[in-house]
Order: structure tokens, then C-alpha cells, then sequence
């Protein structure tokens, strides 16, 4: 199974000729997307599909004529067009015809950069880029006590590959985004392997139910910086400061991604101290659809970052060999794991308890949902592991943040 990551760094502080060429380059790569679009649309409305074929014609003539950018920038260009054209293709209906006028970067494959790694300079990798009108070399912005640092050392050393690079315009400078991927060993999952449950919620960012020990993920601090935060987006609005407002959600944000990839690799290193352990979670997919709660609790539904979390646990899972699979929700946190006597009121959501009508359990609630994962899987995986839904595969979720 092959896993990507992407490391992204910042160009340090290219001089004003570099600048101006990098403006330049992404100007002209965007007006040959819109034409490669333009024309892909086109031949759409004539009935036929997207290609890298329909490309090489005349049309890449008249691009590489009006933009003056090399054969690898209008390849890429192309490419980019039509991976653009076949999602329009697969959404038509609900959403327009691509246009790339203002977009903020341009990607490039193998032939059109080269990473270098020399120790002895102050910053140890530089990257050589083929732009429109001559090839630049620019430090990049990493060092050794930075983790971007030890991904990149690692693909110069083979371990991963490097196939293309986005290089990103931002309000800080210019940066370049390198995926990195590799083929990683999965374990088969089987009747013995060690399931870990995972409980995703908004209480308890994440309950984890392993063999012979519980983990609790507090939500209390997330939930209150976002009401600290909303508060202060309220004020901000009202004053009309919306640079300080697009800083506010670039911070939120960022905070959500450290988070999840702290609890992430926290879970997983849980699931390594067991025998043949499969990570056990919730299919979630569509959920934010079938809340219909009180406003208040609607704001803190839709705010829940569990989607990255889950990916977060997912690759983190993968790259370590350990394979992940998604059950139903259905009744997870409804369910006695003792007596399996299913009802809505024995979960009480105010307190976060439940108390099984039937037999008397008493448990968190959150544990209950985590506890019944393993206990599904377990039955699944006893006959009946073709009713068990994606496995070691990634699940097609809603809304990606």
C-alpha cells in the first residue's frame, strides 16, 4: 500500500529578479489553464472526454505560443486542466467550468525542478526551478530541527519518492509543497488481530478502548478557545476588521491541525504495543446531514474537526503498518456491551453516562461507543469479515477541512 505525505517549506527570501520571474511564470501558467480548459470544455460539449491526447495538437501549439513557457510548464498546465475537467465532469450540476484566473500556484514534475542537499551551507537543501523564462536555485527555509527537515533528508536518501512539487504563492513569501510517498506493509487483518476502538466525539475529542487500558481525550479546552474564538469573530465582524479576521481563522485552523496530530499519533502509538492491531472507528460519513439538534449544539457539531482526525489516525496507522477499518454508528453509544440491550434512553447525553436499563451497566458514554467497536469488529471478524466496511481503505467522506 503506498502512503503520501506532503512537506512544505518556504523559498528563502528570493531577490526581486526571482520574484518577478515566479509572478511571471504563474501569470502565463494560468492563462494556459484557462485556455487548456476552455478547450476541454469545448470538445466536452461535442461529446467527447477529457485526455492528455486531445492536448497535443493545435491547442498546445497556441499555448505554448501566446505564454512562452516551456514544454515542461505547459504539460503540467495540461495536466493540471484536465484532472480540473474531469471533476467538473463528475459534479456537473453543481458546480462551474473551472477557472484558473487568480489561482496562487503551479505545479511542476520531475523534469522541471531538482532538490540538492549540501551540509555545509547555512540551509542544507536549495531546490532548482524551471520557470518561464530561465532556471532559478533558491535555499529552501528548513533546518535540522525542523521536521520537514528529516522527511526531506530521508526521500534524498530513497526512502521516499518525489514524482511533481506545487510551488505556492502566500501572504509570507513563496513556498513549495513536495509530496513524498512510499510503499508500506499493511497487516492482514484476521479473526486474531487486536482491535483498538476508537470513539470520535465532541466531550472526549477521542475515547480509546484497547485490551487492558482506556485513554480519554478531553474536548473542554478545544470548546473553549472556539467560544473564546467565535466571540471575538463577533467583534471582529462588527468592526469590520477583516485582516484580523482572516488571521483568527488561519490560527483556529492551525490550532485543529496540531491537535489532531497530537491525539493521532497518540492513538497509534497505543495500537503498537499490541499484537496484530487493527484500529476500529466509526464510519461517520454524512453525519453533520442527520444533526438536527439545538443551535448550540449545532455550532459545536459542525465545528468538529473529526474528519482530519480521522485521516490524521489513518495515515499515521499506515505508515506504521497497522491497518484501519470503519463500522456503522448505528446504536454505538445506545448499546449495553455487556447485555446488548439497545435503547435510546439508556444514554444520557446531558451527563454523558450510561445506564443500561436492563442489567444496570454504568459506563461513560463515550467508552460505551469505543467498547462496542471492538466488540463489533470481534463479531464480524469471528465469520463475517466480508461485512466489515473498508478495509485498510480510505472511506469517502463528506466535507474535507
Amino acid at each position: 500500500m503506498e502512503i503520501t505525505k506532503t512537506i512544505k517549506v518556504r523559498l528563502y527570501k528570493p531577490n526581486r529578479n526571482k520574484v518577478e520571474e515566479l509572478r511571471d511564470t504563474l501569470e502565463s501558467y494560468s492563462e494556459a489553464c484557462n485556455m487548456f480548459i476552455q478547450y476541454l470544455h469545448k470538445q466536452y460539449l461535442e461529446g467527447k472526454n477529457p485526455s492528455r491526447k486531445m492536448l497535443n495538437g493545435e491547442i498546445y501549439r497556441e499555448v505554448r505560443a501566446k505564454t512562452g513557457l516551456p514544454t515542461v510548464l505547459v504539460q503540467n498546465a495540461g495536466d493540471v486542466s484536465i484532472e480540473a475537467m474531469k471533476s467538473y465532469i463528475k459534479k456537473e450540476g453543481e458546480k462551474s467550468v473551472p477557472d484558473f484566473t487568480g489561482i496562487e500556484a503551479f505545479r511542476l514534475d520531475v523534469r522541471g525542478f531538482k532538490i540538492t542537499y549540501n551540509p555545509e551551507k547555512k540551509y542544507h537543501f536549495a531546490i532548482s526551478l524551471k520557470l518561464k523564462n530561465r532556471r532559478v536555485t533558491l535555499p529552501l527555509e528548513c533546518s535540522p530541527v525542523h521536521y520537514p527537515y528529516k522527511l526531506l533528508k530521508e526521500a534524498m536518501d530513497g526512502e521516499w519518492k518525489i514524482r511533481s512539487i506545487t510551488v505556492v504563492k502566500k501572504r509570507d513569501g513563496w513556498w513549495v509543497h513536495i509530496p513524498i510517498s512510499r510503499e508500506v506493509d499493511v497487516k492482514e487483518i484476521t479473526a486474531n488481530s487486536t482491535p483498538i476502538g476508537v470513539d470520535l466525539g465532541t466531550v472526549n475529542l477521542a475515547v480509546v478502548s484497547a485490551p487492558d487500558r482506556v485513554k480519554f481525550f478531553s474536548g473542554r479546552e478545544w470548546w473553549h478557545r472556539k467560544r473564546r474564538w467565535r466571540e471575538l469573530r463577533r467583534k471582529l465582524q462588527k468592526e469590520k476588521k477583516y485582516r484580523a479576521l482572516k488571521k483568527l481563522k488561519e490560527k483556529e485552523k492551525q490550532y485543529n491541525i496540531d491537535l489532531a496530530h497530537k491525539i493521532s499519533k497518540e492513538i497509534v502509538e497505543i495500537a503498537e504495543q499490541y499484537e496484530n492491531p487493527v484500529i476500529v472507528m466509526e464510519d461517520l460519513t454524512n453525519i453533520r446531514d442527520r444533526m438536527d439538534f439545538t443551535r448550540e449544539m449545532n455550532y459545536r457539531n459542525h465545528g468538529w474537526f473529526f474528519r482530519r482526525l480521522q485521516k490524521f489516525i489513518e495515515y499515521k496507522a499506515k505508515e506504521k503498518g497497522i491497518p484501519v477499518i470503519y463500522l456503522p454508528p448505528n446504536w454505538t453509544s445506545a448499546t449495553c456491551p455487556r447485555c446488548g440491550d439497545a435503547h435510546p434512553k439508556n444514554r444520557n447525553r446531558k451527563k454523558h453516562e450510561y445506564r443500561c436499563q436492563y442489567c444496570g451497566y454504568t459506563l461513560n458514554d463515550d467508552l460505551v461507543g469505543a467498547r462496542n467497536l471492538v466488540r463489533l469488529f470481534k463479531h464480524l471478524a469471528s465469520g463475517y469479515m466480508s461485512d466489515v466496511r473498508g478495509c485498510m481503505t480510505q472511506p469517502v467522506m463528506g466535507e474535507v477541512w
